[in-house]
């Protein structure tokens, strides 16, 4: 659990009179328990009437709940129907005051993969997603929730169930309770201190916050004590593994901890322009690259061989000085293109590739101003070396400050530049290529300025489909650079090699079948996975 992952929230509740502090919110991770639960059961998420169920069903999404702790708003939904105790505490609101009241409510079924975005309460089945929640109209539907009795091994007790269609059809604006439900909502009321003539409900309303208080800290209690047991082990483990952790084995823990959701990265999750894009690109055929995957494929190329040669050469401590890391995300997201795209380069024209990722936004670093023509000066006042020691030659150099000066501009302002700076007509080619390949890298981490709710990355900026495939890789590259500050180091990096079985392609598909994880994902893409012929003969 990553430090940020815990955030407690402690406003003042009033109780006997008397102010006290209790835990109103602590959010911590999903455990494996409460995963399952989302998964079989689902999400709900109440409303207050079927004009807002339609409206969140019709958009796509929850959005966040006006509710502020700390400035962080969120959205706020159940792990399946929520007890009665819990959904009064949770929502400030008693079915025990109106028992025939009809709740509304959205069930939303997420999927495996996105259970990391959630974050729970130590309040039992309570959970958090800050910002709006993305909602896919297959899995979600509108639902409503009613008081009844459920009788288990001789006791009975009250419950929230859903209303079956039969029940709808009948009566579908008000819910008749049954005399024995209605008796034992009323023993409920008097053991909790309900006053029938406290016309004002002032009394009522202590012995409700009194009785919601109590649940709160009862509650409390266990989650304190489960989530310092769960630190401490987690601490534990933590310094067993700093003690004799190589930097590969950080590396490769990082990775892990981005690709699983345990370290956050900028990916824009709560933002419909993410998720249409990737949706977009998906039915084009373009896939979009893991991080794990990806990183060591492209270090084994021969321009990944080139890019840790050329790094190995230059100032380190300058680098460092002048923060680089957006330059660093930048030269390996070239060489990744370069080397995707099967563009043919010249170790001269690859080291020109190199430097002019780490020479393009100099001026901005410097504060000189954000003007790429400051930039390519800046090119003019410096010297510069190829990987293998030889100095860069007067054409070489009236290269550079083209890219550099160019690699904001349009097609038509490339042009200008290419002969303002008379480039050889031989070069003009490989220049176009060169400027192509850094606006696009350039592009691709703009994953640095986009927030958790909208995207700056645009693939509008991409003319390349392998760097359109690189955008989930530029979040994910740009959360490991924050991590693991020594570039060098990153660009060494070997992945542990894992065995695993392989399955036959009929199996996997059928395995995939059986989790209802295809059907979605048939519908989304509007494609059609054929099942297994074995599963056809067995069933003939």
């Amino acid at each position: 659990m990553q430090l940020e992952d815990f955030i407690a929230l402690i406003p003042a509740t009033l109780i006997h009179g008397v102010f006290i502090t209790s835990l109103k919110a602590i959010k911590i991770n999903l455990s494996k328990e409460m995963n399952q639960a989302i998964l079989e059961k689902g999400l709900y998420h109440v409303v207050p009437n079927k004009k807002v169920a339609s409206k969140i069903i019709e958009s796509g999404k929850i959005l966040e709940s006006k509710n502020i702790f700390y400035g962080k708003p969120y959205a706020y939904m159940f792990a399946g129907i929520p007890e009665i105790d819990n959904y009064i505490k949770n929502l400030d609101n008693d079915p025990l005051l109106e028992p025939e009241k009809i709740i509304q409510a959205v069930k939303f079924r997420p999927m495996k993969e996105e259970l990391s975005n959630y974050k729970t309460r130590i309040q039992q089945d309570a959970i958090l997603y800050e910002g709006s929640c993305m909602i896919p109209e297959e899995r979600t539907q509108m639902v409503e929730l009613v008081i009844d009795i459920v009788k288990e091994e001789g006791t009975r007790k009250l419950i929230l169930r859903e209303r079956t269609k039969e029940e709808i059809e009948k009566s579908p604006e008000v819910h008749i309770l049954s005399q024995e439900c209605l008796e034992m909502i009323e023993e409920e009321k008097i053991k909790n201190g309900y006053i029938k003539n406290d016309n004002l409900g002032i009394l009522n309303g202590l012995n409700q916050y009194k009785r919601e208080t109590q649940i709160e800290m009862q509650y409390a209690k266990e989650g304190i004590k489960n989530t310092i047991k769960e630190w401490i082990a987690k601490i534990k483990n933590h310094s067993m593994k700093q003690l004799d952790e190589s930097e590969n084995d950080k590396i490769h823990r990082t990775i892990e901890g981005i690709e699983q959701g345990q370290i956050r990265t900028k990916k824009s999750v709560r933002s419909k322009k993410y998720v249409d894009t990737i949706i977009k690109l998906n039915r084009e055929g373009i896939r979009q690259q893991t991080l794990s995957r990806k990183l060591p494929e492209i270090l084994g190329t021969r321009e990944g061989e080139y890019l840790k040669k050329k790094v190995s050469t230059m100032n380190q401590d300058k680098m460092k000085k002048e923060k680089t890391q957006h330059n660093n995300r930048v030269a390996l997201l070239a060489i990744a293109i370069a080397s995707q795209e099967k563009i043919p380069l010249e170790d001269n024209m690859l080291d020109l590739l190199i430097q002019a990722s780490y020479e393009h936004d100099k001026a901005k670093i410097l504060n000189l101003g954000p003007d790429a023509k400051r930039g390519a000066k800046l090119v003019e006042k410096g010297e510069f070396y190829h990987a293998n020691g030889l100095p860069y030659t007067r054409e070489d150099k009236n290269l550079l400050k083209a890219i550099v000066e160019a690699h904001e501009g349009s097609d038509r302002k490339f042009e200008k530049i290419i002969r303002k700076y008379e480039i050889k007509e031989e070069d003009k080619e490989t220049a176009k290529k060169l400027f192509y390949i850094l606006r696009n890298a350039d592009a691709l981490d703009r994953a640095r300025g986009s927030t958790k709710e909208k995207m700056d990355l645009s693939p509008k900026f991409l003319q390349y489909d392998s760097a359109k495939s690189l955008i989930n890789f530029s979040f994910q590259l740009e959360a490991l650079t924050n991590k693991v500050k020594d570039f060098k180091t990153l660009l060494n990096y070997e992945p542990k090699v894992e065995i695993k079985k392989q399955r036959k392609p009929r199996e996997f598909v059928r395995e995939l079948k059986e989790r209802t994880i295809l059907q979605p994902i048939e519908k989304e893409y509007n494609c059609e996975i054929e099942p297994s012929r074995e599963k056809e003969e067995e069933e003939k």
